[in-house]
């Protein structure tokens, strides 16, 4: 007598999406979901020991859990007995209460502790805190959320998770150029590919162009076979600055196009074409510059005045630039090629003087590294700590055959 199959249990029912195996039917969870019996023993814990600490030095407050990312915990920190209103009194109390960061430290057995002043409308510290069970943030997870999948914007990037659980998620188009900097081993090449995922996974190859300039990771070459790409991935510096030519060149046939047909830039032309029914004829084009520092010691005039000339239209044209490297310093990035990258990401950094370079703060060099970072959309602006996306070199790979089989 034969004996009937098992059925597969409901996690191996498995269904593909561009390539990659996700479980069918399984809806993931938001990024709010409360904490585990694990998580919330330790939540508490250290709740009680932050009171516990500050009422020693006089200082009582109320601490309470707010949520938790994939890599970091955020409690606030309320003082008690403070008149409404009274905004001097509660900075004083926060700046008492940031003096004793150390203190905090040794309380709560923390390597790293950050504190942040209240802001102008409330009466609470934040505090963020490692956390004891660390996670990863997929990027397929995000990838295939409704929130991304339903986005109009075909420059959609995901960059990771902040400390509340939400994912973030920013337009290119919107910043337009983005800086990258961090140190060796603090994930900017997976970064890297988390960002030229989302790009291709969501738009095909007529509206999306990417040139990849990668001079110093050959693993960049996986996009070889990707049909989005204006050129192949290059690896040679000289092989770079010529094609930072090629689309300079192409950058003025376009603006002329643009001027003939009586239209400020390829984002209008393309609102055109998709309420006349048409199909727009130029691409957007994304240039991934994977190491900068390379490419300025080749020849540093030609560098810099081919990416002062790029950014002077690139916009308009429908040119964005992602720019990465490992020296985020005035030598490698002058201050006329810097302030045309309004956008930052500060990953881990050696010095303070580089965050500062980055950011216009300190802050970045202490970050935990394996992707934790500080997104800046403008100058000046209060920059935002996110654990990045993760995204293996396999199922990259996996990602772009399923790509090229179309």
């Amino acid at each position: 007598m034969r004996r009937k199959k098992k059925p597969n249990p409901p996690w191996r029912n498995y269904e593909q999406v561009g390539g990659i195996h996700i479980g069918g039917g399984y809806i993931f969870p938001p990024g709010g979901i409360g904490p585990g019996s694990k998580d919330r023993a330790w939540i508490n814990k250290q709740g009680h020991i932050i009171e516990r600490t500050l009422n020693h030095f006089n200082i009582p407050v109320f601490a309470r859990w707010m949520g938790s990312g994939p890599t970091l915990a955020r409690f606030s920190i309320e003082p008690f007995s403070i008149p409404k209103g009274d905004r001097e009194v509660l900075e004083d109390i926060a700046r008492q209460i940031l003096a004793l960061t150390d203190d905090l430290k040794l309380a709560l057995a923390a390597k790293h502790l950050y504190l942040f002043p209240p802001a102008p409308d409330e009466n609470i510290l934040s505090l963020l805190l490692p956390h004891p069970y660390p996670a990863s943030m997929r990027l397929l997870n995000a990838l295939t959320s409704p929130v991304f999948s339903k986005a109009d914007r075909c420059l959609r990037l995901i960059l990771g998770q902040e400390a509340m659980g939400e994912n973030v998620i920013v337009d290119l188009q919107k910043l337009p150029h983005l800086l990258i900097g961090g140190k060796a081993g603090a994930g900017k090449q997976t970064l890297l590919h988390a960002l030229i995922t989302a790009l291709f996974f969501k738009t095909p190859p007529d509206s999306l162009r990417l040139c990849v300039i990668g001079t110093r990771y050959f693993e960049l070459t996986l996009y070889n076979y990707l049909p989005h790409l204006l050129m192949p991935v290059i690896m040679d510096p000289a092989q770079g600055i010529a094609a930072l030519r090629e689309l300079a060149r192409q950058m003025d046939a376009r603006v002329k196009r643009l001027e003939q047909l009586g239209i400020t830039d390829v984002e209008t032309l393309h609102t055109r074409s998709e309420k006349q029914g048409g199909e727009a004829s130029l691409p957007y084009i994304v240039v991934i510059i994977d190491e900068l520092s390379t490419l300025m010691l080749e020849d540093q005039a030609e560098t810099h005045r081919l990416l002062l000339r790029l950014f002077q239209d690139a916009r308009r044209a429908g040119i964005h630039f992602v720019v990465a490297t490992q020296a985020p310093l005035p030598k490698t990035l002058p201050g006329a090629v810097r302030s045309r990258l309004p956008a930052s990401i500060a990953l881990q950094v050696g010095s303070e003087q580089d965050s500062r370079f980055l950011l216009g703060c300190a802050g970045a060099e202490c970050l935990l590294g394996r992707g934790d970072m500080l997104f800046q959309p403008r100058r000046k602006m209060d920059p935002l700590r996110i654990q990045g996306a993760f995204i293996s070199s396999d199922e990259v790979a996996r990602a772009v055959a399923a790509v090229k089989r179309q």
